[in-house]
């Protein structure tokens, strides 16, 4: 009897242990979950389109997306994704890059706020993308492309181009090379 007794107190024992162990490793996981939500930073805005791009046939994903804590002072991220899911393209930056220089620099916080908000919603508009990619009359500048990347994109009649301005002055404009399977800048200035 008193064998039985001791393997009862004994699981009981081994069972409490357990238990407890397992309460405090789930307080300490749901401790690093908050943790890393709290690291995490909230999708704000984001705009996504499909169109042709580095295929003719085929359509790419162009997202781009504002993350922070607010609007005016949150990262965003430009990224193209091909059909099957490959990153062909990817940049961040500032969101006050999408002001530049098209406030007064005395604008409050709520007219930042709607210009980037209508900036994001715009930033795929169909006058940002050119088919060909360089017009009959475009000429080569060195100072704003390399010769090879120009050569290639403008013999290049499926070639799309995409153009966007960030920072005060900054225009990119870009391409997909087939050539060399992969975004290009077919213009940089600023």
């Amino acid at each position: 009897m008193k064998i039985q007794l001791l393997l009862i107190v004994g699981l009981f024992t081994c069972l409490g242990c357990s238990t407890h162990e397992s309460r405090t490793s789930d307080r300490d996981q749901e401790s690093v979950r908050v943790t890393r939500m709290n690291q995490v930073e909230a999708l704000l805005l984001s705009n996504v389109v499909t169109r042709n791009f580095s295929s003719p046939t085929v359509k790419d994903t162009f997202k781009i997306k504002l993350t922070g804590k607010t609007i005016t002072e949150g990262k965003v991220e430009f990224e193209i994704k091909t059909n099957d899911g490959l990153v062909i393209h990817y940049s961040t930056f500032p969101a006050s890059y999408l002001i530049g220089y098209a406030l007064d620099e005395n604008a409050n916080e709520y007219e930042q706020t709607e210009y980037i908000k209508r900036r994001i919603a715009q930033f795929f508009d169909a006058g940002n993308s050119q088919r060909p990619a360089m017009s009959a009359g475009e000429t080569f500048d060195p100072d704003y492309s390399e010769k090879p990347v120009w050569d290639d994109i403008k013999s290049d009649s499926t070639a799309v181009a995409f153009g966007y301005l960030v920072g005060e002055e900054a225009y990119v404009r870009i391409a997909y090379s087939k050539k060399l399977r992969r975004v290009v800048t077919i213009f940089g200035c600023c």
